[in-house]
């Protein structure tokens, strides 16, 4: 049992919990029943006491991301006690999902201090999920430094994005039916029924028409589940409902009670690294496509991450005004404003002055800001598309230097990306970063 920062509690917590625990464990005895917990304590002190010997020489663990240290120590005991024994573990620690269960993902990422010299072995390529879907999967898990790093490589190659982004918007249409039009779109370019899985970070997320959406999209076949009841299956399409922010937003905004580190597997020390790893399955459940909708509130941190103009996603809807994280310092949001010298209308971080990011409105309507859309970028405002830069995050704008006109990056000069524009009666020239004309 660990220590807890505030030990009066937790000192009071075992007073209160103790006899309750000594009852049931007497109710245990009195029926001559062990629970499963007990069945591997007891397990491992045969094993470690000689009376068991394993005639095993090779031990095989799936799932091994979810194994328990209480699992690990029965493991360890079991090869201790057959020399020349080995283990044979296969896991992924991105899919790392059940600590409320017992689960540790430290034993996996100290494997070597657990078990001794071993020898690791990449599983690469994915034939569930298309490329640009585990590109923006594998990123986004990345995030966190803490897990193993590796390479996944997709059989399925897409053209454009996989994965779309839907934000609540002004109007009538709901979010859930605009992205099912866009499925049944793209469903009625294959051949059958296409299945389409509906996925909440909590059960009562369940849509109330559920029954109805076969009526209404013939050419689709719905199911409905947790994203925890999703892991290890696949569809053709996933639709992730609910991920707002709040008390029961996606990433969850609850925090447990710091007793229960008394009894399951120590914090991790990224921000809502086990969350991540929850979206990080629920996107990889789909083949095609995967929508994630933030419909029901303002949308949450994960939201704001995607669209902040680094992840290979399109954005569908209206952002909220100021909900579009800063791309410089990440933690702040962008804001409209105006120049106090001449009017002029930029774009600047709610972190001012710590932060100094300035951008740019939209080309198009002089107002408006442009937000990541795919490969470009689409004004908020005007609806407008934009090229993005090939070089940075940014976009780009048609300028004048001595040459004629040229495309140029929002960011410049952070950014110096240029583009010539070709001119009637001129051969368009070779040159694509005239640095001199910005």
């Amino acid at each position: 049992m660990r220590s807890l920062d505030d030990e009066g509690r937790a000192a009071v917590f075992v007073t209160v919990f103790g006899p309750i625990f000594e009852r049931y464990e007497e109710t245990l005895a009195r029926a001559g029943e062990i629970d499963f917990h007990d069945m591997i304590n007891r397990a491992t002190e045969h094993v470690e006491a000689g009376r068991y010997r394993s005639p095993f020489g090779y031990i095989l663990v799936d799932e091994f991301q979810d194994i328990s240290p209480a699992r690990a120590k029965l493991l360890k005991a079991l090869l201790d006690s057959a020399p020349g024994a080995q283990l044979f573990a296969v896991g992924d620690d991105w899919q790392a999902i059940y600590r409320f269960g017992g689960s540790d993902i430290a034993v996996m990422r100290e494997f070597g201090e657990q078990f001794g010299a071993f020898e690791r072995l990449d599983l690469e390529t994915t034939f569930r999920c298309s490329d640009r879907i585990a590109a923006v999967a594998t990123e986004f898990v990345l995030r966190n430094p803490a897990q193993i790093h590796k390479t996944v490589r997709a059989t399925r190659k897409v053209d454009g994005p996989a994965v779309h982004v839907g934000l609540p918007g002004e109007g009538e249409l709901s979010l859930l039916k605009e992205a099912l039009d866009r499925i049944a779109e793209d469903a009625a370019r294959h051949e059958g029924t296409s299945d389409v899985l509906l996925l909440g970070r909590y059960r009562h997320l369940q849509p109330v028409n559920l029954r109805s959406l076969a009526k209404q999209y013939a050419g689709l076949r719905f199911t409905w589940m947790t994203v925890h009841r999703s892991k290890g299956l696949e569809a053709d399409y996933a639709v992730v409902l609910g991920l707002c922010a709040g008390k029961f937003g996606f990433p969850v905004e609850m925090a447990d009670d710091p007793l229960l580190d008394l009894v399951m597997a120590a914090p991790e020390a990224h921000p809502n690294a086990e969350e991540r790893r929850l979206l990080y399955v629920a996107l990889t459940r789909a083949r095609r496509q995967a929508y994630l909708l933030a419909e029901g509130g303002p949308p949450s941190a994960f939201v704001t991450e995607l669209i902040g103009g680094e992840y290979d996603v399109t954005v569908f809807g209206r952002p909220p005004e100021g909900d579009v994280p800063c791309p410089e310092c990440k933690e702040g949001r962008v804001e409209r404003r105006e120049n106090a010298r001449d009017g002029s209308l930029f774009y600047g971080c709610s972190n001012w002055p710590y932060c100094e990011h300035r951008g740019r409105p939209c080309p198009k309507c002089g107002t408006g800001l442009p937000v990541k859309d795919g490969d470009g970028f689409r004004c908020r405002d005007c609806g407008g598309s934009i090229e993005g830069c090939p070089s940075c995050g940014g976009w780009l704008d048609m300028k004048m230097g001595k040459f004629g006109r040229f495309l140029g990056c929002s960011n410049y000069p952070a950014c110096d990306y240029t583009r010539n524009l070709h001119r009637p009666g001129r051969r368009q020239g070779p040159r694509s970063r005239p640095v001199s004309q910005q």
